[in-house]
């Protein structure tokens, strides 16, 4: 049995945090040297709306990995919708990732 289920693996109600991988996207990093992968983060506002109870825009961001030998699209590893767009909240979405690789 894979040690996580589902994809949502995080999830706060106030303020408004999901952190979403699956155990396949954590498996696919076996076919990849994991000292050699570049991760990139990537974040946009424009595929969610402000609910009006929120005073924050809620972004979407996608951490992803480029193959190291071909030129490819990125393969998103990790998402995030959030809120909270600082530091800490996007550092805890990176720690936890890596905790599951």
């Amino acid at each position: 049995d894979p040690p996580m289920s589902g994809y949502v693996q995080y999830f706060v109600q106030d303020p408004f945090i999901v952190h979403m991988y699956s155990y396949k996207q954590i498996e696919l990093l076996k076919f990849f040297d994991i000292k050699s992968i570049i991760l990139n983060l990537d974040a946009t506002g424009s595929l969610i709306s402000k609910p009006p109870s929120y005073s924050k825009k809620i972004l979407y961001y996608a951490l992803t990995i480029q193959h190291p030998e071909y030129s490819t699209s990125p393969i998103p590893v990790a998402e995030m919708i959030s809120c909270d767009h600082n530091t800490d909240e996007i550092s805890h979405l990176i720690d936890k990732w890596f905790l599951s690789v």
